[in-house]
Protein backbone atom coordinates (compact mmCIF):
# COMPACT_ATOMS: atom_id res chain seq x y z
CA UNK A 1 0.00 0.00 0.00
CA UNK A 2 2.98 2.39 0.17
CA UNK A 3 2.52 3.34 -3.48
CA UNK A 4 -0.88 4.80 -2.57
CA UNK A 5 0.73 6.70 0.32
CA UNK A 6 3.60 8.29 -1.60
CA UNK A 7 1.87 8.95 -4.91
CA UNK A 8 -1.36 10.73 -5.76
CA UNK A 9 -3.84 8.75 -7.83
CA UNK A 10 -2.65 10.41 -11.05
CA UNK A 11 1.02 9.62 -10.27
CA UNK A 12 0.66 5.93 -9.44
CA UNK A 13 1.69 5.20 -13.04
CA UNK A 14 5.28 5.73 -11.87
CA UNK A 15 5.09 2.33 -10.20
CA UNK A 16 5.84 -0.35 -12.80
CA UNK A 17 7.16 -3.26 -10.76
CA UNK A 18 7.74 -4.12 -7.13
CA UNK A 19 8.67 -6.81 -4.65
CA UNK A 20 5.97 -9.19 -5.87
CA UNK A 21 7.19 -8.94 -9.48
CA UNK A 22 10.83 -9.34 -8.46
CA UNK A 23 10.18 -12.51 -6.47
CA UNK A 24 8.09 -14.09 -9.24
CA UNK A 25 10.58 -13.18 -11.96
CA UNK A 26 13.58 -14.31 -9.89
CA UNK A 27 11.95 -17.68 -9.27
CA UNK A 28 11.23 -18.13 -12.99
CA UNK A 29 14.70 -17.07 -14.19
CA UNK A 30 17.12 -17.80 -11.36
CA UNK A 31 20.26 -16.61 -13.15
CA UNK A 32 18.72 -13.50 -14.69
CA UNK A 33 19.81 -10.08 -13.44
CA UNK A 34 16.77 -7.80 -13.52
CA UNK A 35 17.24 -4.07 -14.10
CA UNK A 36 16.58 -2.50 -10.71
CA UNK A 37 15.59 0.79 -12.34
CA UNK A 38 12.22 -0.90 -12.95
CA UNK A 39 11.80 -1.46 -9.21
CA UNK A 40 13.50 1.40 -7.34
CA UNK A 41 11.83 4.80 -7.15
CA UNK A 42 13.53 7.83 -5.63
CA UNK A 43 11.25 9.95 -3.45
CA UNK A 44 12.28 13.53 -4.09
CA UNK A 45 9.31 15.48 -2.76
CA UNK A 46 10.15 17.81 0.11
CA UNK A 47 7.31 16.26 2.14
CA UNK A 48 9.40 13.08 2.49
CA UNK A 49 12.94 14.36 2.90
CA UNK A 50 14.83 17.60 3.20
CA UNK A 51 17.25 18.22 0.34
CA UNK A 52 20.38 18.18 2.53
CA UNK A 53 19.62 14.89 4.28
CA UNK A 54 20.52 12.12 1.87
CA UNK A 55 18.20 10.21 -0.38
CA UNK A 56 15.10 8.12 0.10
CA UNK A 57 14.19 5.22 -2.19
CA UNK A 58 11.10 3.06 -2.36
CA UNK A 59 10.46 -0.41 -3.70
CA UNK A 60 6.68 -0.93 -3.63
CA UNK A 61 4.88 -4.23 -3.37
CA UNK A 62 4.00 -3.80 -7.03
CA UNK A 63 1.66 -2.05 -9.40
CA UNK A 64 -1.79 -2.07 -7.78
CA UNK A 65 -3.84 -3.30 -10.71
CA UNK A 66 -6.04 -6.34 -11.44
CA UNK A 67 -2.96 -8.61 -11.62
CA UNK A 68 -1.57 -7.72 -8.18
CA UNK A 69 -3.61 -10.07 -5.96
CA UNK A 70 -3.15 -13.13 -8.23
CA UNK A 71 0.62 -12.45 -8.23
CA UNK A 72 0.61 -12.21 -4.43
CA UNK A 73 -1.25 -15.52 -4.19
CA UNK A 74 1.35 -17.16 -6.47
CA UNK A 75 4.16 -16.03 -4.13
CA UNK A 76 2.41 -17.50 -1.10
CA UNK A 77 1.82 -20.83 -2.88
CA UNK A 78 5.40 -20.92 -4.25
CA UNK A 79 6.75 -20.50 -0.74
CA UNK A 80 4.69 -23.42 0.50
CA UNK A 81 6.07 -25.66 -2.25
CA UNK A 82 9.61 -24.39 -2.79
CA UNK A 83 10.58 -22.40 0.32
CA UNK A 84 12.48 -19.77 -1.68
CA UNK A 85 10.96 -16.61 -0.25
CA UNK A 86 13.81 -15.73 2.12
CA UNK A 87 16.52 -16.18 -0.54
CA UNK A 88 14.44 -14.12 -3.00
CA UNK A 89 14.08 -11.28 -0.48
CA UNK A 90 17.80 -11.36 0.32
CA UNK A 91 18.54 -11.26 -3.42
CA UNK A 92 16.24 -8.23 -3.79
CA UNK A 93 17.97 -6.39 -0.93
CA UNK A 94 21.41 -7.19 -2.39
CA UNK A 95 20.33 -5.98 -5.83
CA UNK A 96 19.03 -2.74 -4.31
CA UNK A 97 22.29 -2.26 -2.39
CA UNK A 98 24.34 -2.76 -5.58
CA UNK A 99 22.18 -0.27 -7.50
CA UNK A 100 21.94 2.58 -4.97
CA UNK A 101 23.91 3.32 -1.81
CA UNK A 102 21.71 2.69 1.23
CA UNK A 103 22.47 2.82 4.93
CA UNK A 104 19.20 1.27 6.11
CA UNK A 105 16.42 -0.89 4.75
CA UNK A 106 12.98 -0.36 6.27
CA UNK A 107 10.64 -3.22 5.39
CA UNK A 108 6.89 -2.76 5.73
CA UNK A 109 5.13 -6.13 5.83
CA UNK A 110 1.41 -6.59 5.47
CA UNK A 111 -0.35 -7.35 8.74
CA UNK A 112 -1.19 -10.86 9.86
CA UNK A 113 0.51 -14.24 9.99
CA UNK A 114 1.99 -15.38 6.70
CA UNK A 115 5.36 -16.42 5.27
CA UNK A 116 6.48 -12.91 4.31
CA UNK A 117 5.76 -11.54 7.80
CA UNK A 118 7.62 -14.42 9.42
CA UNK A 119 10.71 -13.79 7.31
CA UNK A 120 10.83 -10.00 7.57
CA UNK A 121 10.10 -9.92 11.29
CA UNK A 122 12.05 -12.94 12.47
CA UNK A 123 14.73 -14.04 10.02
CA UNK A 124 16.17 -10.95 8.31
CA UNK A 125 16.10 -7.86 10.51
CA UNK A 126 18.44 -6.29 13.02
CA UNK A 127 15.42 -4.58 14.56
CA UNK A 128 11.63 -4.83 14.52
CA UNK A 129 8.95 -2.21 15.16
CA UNK A 130 5.51 -3.65 15.87
CA UNK A 131 2.38 -1.53 15.91
CA UNK A 132 -0.46 -2.58 18.18
CA UNK A 133 -3.32 -1.23 20.23
CA UNK A 134 -5.01 -2.08 23.47
CA UNK A 135 -7.41 -4.76 22.19
CA UNK A 136 -7.61 -8.54 22.49
CA UNK A 137 -7.07 -9.04 18.75
CA UNK A 138 -4.03 -6.78 18.70
CA UNK A 139 -2.46 -8.30 21.83
CA UNK A 140 -2.90 -11.81 20.43
CA UNK A 141 -0.98 -10.84 17.29
CA UNK A 142 1.68 -8.85 19.16
CA UNK A 143 2.34 -11.71 21.58
CA UNK A 144 2.72 -14.23 18.75
CA UNK A 145 5.02 -11.86 16.81
CA UNK A 146 7.25 -11.22 19.86
CA UNK A 147 7.42 -14.95 20.59
CA UNK A 148 8.36 -15.71 16.96
CA UNK A 149 11.09 -13.05 16.96
CA UNK A 150 12.51 -14.34 20.24
CA UNK A 151 12.68 -17.93 18.99
CA UNK A 152 13.97 -17.32 15.45
CA UNK A 153 17.46 -15.87 15.76
CA UNK A 154 20.38 -16.66 18.03
CA UNK A 155 21.18 -12.92 18.23
CA UNK A 156 17.97 -11.21 19.24
CA UNK A 157 17.14 -8.14 17.17
CA UNK A 158 15.99 -5.12 19.12
CA UNK A 159 12.21 -4.94 19.22
CA UNK A 160 9.96 -1.95 19.79
CA UNK A 161 6.20 -1.87 20.19
CA UNK A 162 4.29 1.29 19.29
CA UNK A 163 0.81 2.10 20.57
CA UNK A 164 -1.22 2.81 17.45
CA UNK A 165 -4.53 3.20 19.31
CA UNK A 166 -6.37 6.43 18.61
CA UNK A 167 -8.17 6.79 21.94
CA UNK A 168 -11.42 8.63 22.55
CA UNK A 169 -11.92 11.45 20.01
CA UNK A 170 -8.30 11.06 18.89
CA UNK A 171 -6.88 11.52 22.39
CA UNK A 172 -5.20 8.64 24.23
CA UNK A 173 -5.72 9.01 27.98
CA UNK A 174 -2.96 8.53 30.55
CA UNK A 175 -4.81 5.46 31.79
CA UNK A 176 -4.83 3.93 28.30
CA UNK A 177 -1.11 4.66 27.90
CA UNK A 178 -0.33 3.08 31.27
CA UNK A 179 -2.41 0.00 30.43
CA UNK A 180 -0.63 -0.38 27.08
CA UNK A 181 2.81 -0.05 28.69
CA UNK A 182 1.92 -2.58 31.40
CA UNK A 183 0.65 -5.20 28.93
CA UNK A 184 3.67 -4.60 26.62
CA UNK A 185 6.03 -5.11 29.57
CA UNK A 186 4.28 -8.34 30.57
CA UNK A 187 4.52 -9.76 27.03
CA UNK A 188 8.19 -8.82 26.62
CA UNK A 189 9.05 -10.31 30.03
CA UNK A 190 7.27 -13.59 29.33
CA UNK A 191 8.16 -14.03 25.63
CA UNK A 192 11.27 -12.00 24.78
CA UNK A 193 13.60 -11.25 27.68
CA UNK A 194 15.64 -14.15 29.01
CA UNK A 195 15.56 -13.06 32.66
CA UNK A 196 13.87 -10.62 35.01
CA UNK A 197 16.54 -7.95 34.71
Amino acid sequence: GLSTFFFHEGDVGQVNKGTVDYILEKNMAVNATPSMTDYILELNHSNYRESDYGRLYLVCGGKLDDCFLPKLARIDSQELVEGKLKSSLVSLLDACRQTVHVDYFLIDSRAGFHDMAGIVTAQLPHGVVIFGKNSYQSWFGVEKAIETIANSQSDLPFAIIVDSGCGQNGVVSEGEKASFRKKSHEIFCSKFYSDES
